[in-house]
């Protein structure tokens, strides 16, 4: 079994600047087959309890100074564009994880989580910063 693969997101040059993100860079292959299947579904809801119980796994983020729990109620409590923010930078973060640990031959599928996509530039130039 692979050794768990975790990054700490980022978003300076964005209205979330100063939110640290620490999410799973390769989860279980059922947490992923459960996502994909609620992106093709349009469960939004339980996507984004899904990713928060799957694939987060700590941020600063509060409310009022009342830390928000890094569960999936609490990623679901969040803006949508704060969510697609981190899970369309996560996708981008774990695809280069996955390329990096693949042989030249091999190849991976793109996970497809519906219409969930980039909404909201990352840097202040539309780049991942």
């Amino acid at each position: 079994m692979d050794p768990a693969i975790d990054a700490t997101l980022t978003f300076d040059d964005t209205k979330y600047e100063g939110a640290e993100v620490t999410v799973r860079l390769n989860p279980a292959a059922d947490v992923l087959m459960r996502l994909e299947e609620l992106g093709d579904t349009n469960q939004w809801i339980r996507l984004l309890m899904a990713f928060g119980e799957g694939v987060l796994i700590s941020w600063n983020v509060d409310n009022d100074g009342i830390a928000i729990p890094a569960t999936g109620l609490g990623f679901a409590s969040q803006p949508m564009e704060f969510c697609d923010l981190i899970i369309s930078t996560w996708r981008g973060e774990a695809a280069i994880n996955v390329d990096n640990n693949l042989a030249d031959d091999e190849a991976i599928e793109d996970l497809d989580l519906g219409d969930m996509s980039v909404v909201v530039p990352v840097g202040a130039n539309g780049s991942e910063s």
